[in-house]
């Protein structure tokens, strides 16, 4: 078996297309049936759904030591396995590499029981005080099968990404969420409510374990070297303290707003960091390939290299992700009204959270390399000043504002964060800006937005606004670009760079591109 592990830009490219296609792909999906439950179900309806989202995600985060990613997809990679994976494979060590992701497996098979187990037994408490008697006992009988399943998917397709295995991960991840889209959509549409969503669910968990488990196995079921449980731990267990930090810090709006406000506003506010999240996809989709080959680096001693390839994205995520969420930002009235004119009050909320996750965006490579360089301990004690600016900030803005206080909240923690990271690295000799880019795309994309959203804003009716976002969408591509190209910003490395993102049949939108930007 061939364990090349290469450190350079290609290959984080090619895992990071495959991520961000698969995203892109699911997005796509999500959106589709988004659309479908959200005209079935009422706002508390939603507010259920996201109310089962936030425990399953909870409960992987406990199971894995996973950093949770912001993606509508929840899907989470457990850190320990793709850092350690390629880091022993990296130096050749190919039987601690099979023993480590077996300790961590047996680790995470243990956790996820005793927490799905006590998740069935206390359905009906559950029921009766997070759901205000609202969901069935059933729903969450099911919900505690399925934490069960996802969990444990989870390690594996954890395992796919370490050993950069990343399309037929991102193919895997792609099958399993078809089928929870398809059939959930199909049997909500058959009347059975949110029991046809959870009977979907298991299905699509159940496929996408099986896929990853037998792909995954495979190539490391090799002899095992011996590897302390104790390293692995020392490891881990600071993710996990980390894991419920950021747990908190990505979630704790949700739990704050199913806690404090109604069923229905939770839904509305669901469907607005839906929407604003989208911006998210492509620095978390370049972050999660961009750590196994950091720490390849890292094993090895490249430190040149380390910094050069870390440079090159904080680039490429700002060039990327930037446009995209001021986008969204500037469109947000109409990516909401998709799900029906109930969800318009989340259109300000889903603006402030763009705005937000654009600005910082460039933060997801600084965290990238505090894991591949094993400084989890910064990265949790960030994210606790995070969480508790999160905290502060809901207390104090949601009394007075409602789900906008607490887009404000989340906003205000983002770019805390966003600077303590650019801090902590600085700190640790890992800094590293592509400052020109950075500066360029913020400006090319707030002019973008503004004229975006005055368009926007002279389109009346609900229909009308629906319909313009096919062609204001690349609309606002053209603009950005046209300003790149007067900024000078774009280098001829850059229009290779996009050749190895995108495929070969792709050659006619590079050349577009191309002479939109001003590169021959």
């Amino acid at each position: 078996m061939n364990f090349k592990l290469e450190g350079d830009d290609t290959t984080v490219a090619k895992g990071a297309t495959s991520i961000y296609f698969s995203n892109i792909v699911i997005l796509g999906m999500n959106t589709i049936y988004f659309i479908i439950i959200a005209n079935l179900f009422s706002t508390a309806e939603i507010g259920i759904y996201a109310g089962i989202q936030l425990i399953i995600f909870g409960f992987s985060t406990l199971t894995n030591f996973s950093l949770p990613q912001i993606i509508p997809t929840n899907i989470m990679i457990p850190q320990a396995v793709t850092k350690l994976i390629p880091e022993f494979l990296g130096r050749n060590e190919k039987g601690k590499a099979t023993r480590s992701f077996f300790i961590i497996i047996l680790i995470a098979l243990t956790i996820t029981t005793i927490l799905s187990l006590l998740l069935y037994f206390l359905a009906e408490p559950i029921t009766q005080t997070l759901f205000r008697g609202e969901a069935k006992i059933l729903w969450i009988q099911l919900l505690a099968l399925d934490t069960w399943i996802f969990s444990m998917s989870q390690v594996f397709y954890g395992g796919l990404v370490g050993l950069k295995r990343i399309p037929r991960a991102s193919l895997f991840l792609i099958i399993s969420f078809a089928v929870k889209y398809i059939l959930g959509a199909s049997l909500a549409i058959a009347g059975q409510g949110l029991l046809g969503i959870m009977i979907a669910f298991v299905i699509g968990d159940i496929i996408f374990l099986m896929l990853t488990s037998i792909s995954c196995l495979k190539p490391l079921w090799v002899n095992h070297e011996q590897v302390s449980p104790k390293f692995i731990m020392n490891y881990s267990l600071p993710l996990l303290v980390t894991s419920l930090i950021i747990f908190g810090v990505t979630q704790l709006d949700k739990i704050f707003a199913f806690m404090q406000l109604e069923l229905s506003d939770l839904g509305i506010y669901n469907i607005a960091v839906t929407a604003a999240t989208i911006g998210a996809f492509a620095p978390n989709a370049i972050t999660t390939a961009l750590v196994p080959s950091l720490s390849t680096l890292d094993a090895t001693k490249k430190i040149d290299e380390f910094k050069e390839l870390a440079k090159t994205y904080t680039r490429y995520v700002t060039l990327i992700a930037t446009p995209m969420s001021f986008g969204i930002a500037a469109l947000a009235s109409g990516f909401v009204q998709l799900f029906g004119q109930q969800y318009l009050p989340g259109a300000l909320p889903a603006t402030i959270l763009s705005v937000a996750i654009g600005l910082t965006a460039i933060s997801s490579v600084y965290n990238g390399e505090l894991l591949a360089t094993s400084r989890t301990k910064s990265i949790m004690l960030v994210n606790l000043v995070g969480l508790v600016i999160l905290g502060i900030g809901l207390a104090i803005l949601t009394p007075l504002l409602d789900f906008v206080g607490v887009a404000l909240s989340r906003s205000i923690m983002i770019v805390s964060i966003a600077i303590l990271l650019a801090y902590v690295t600085h700190k640790r000799d890992l800094f590293v800006i592509d400052g020109k880019a950075y500066r360029d795309s913020v400006f090319a994309a707030s002019v973008m937005g503004i004229i975006l959203f005055l368009i926007l804003n002279f389109i009346s009716g609900y229909r009308s606004q629906i319909i313009s976002l096919v062609f204001l969408i690349p609309v606002g591509m053209v603009i950005y670009l046209v300003i790149l190209r007067i900024l000078k910003t774009f280098q001829p490395a850059d229009i290779e760079f996009i050749r190895k993102f995108l495929p070969k049949r792709a050659e006619g939108l590079i050349q577009i591109i191309s002479k939109i930007v001003g590169i021959s």
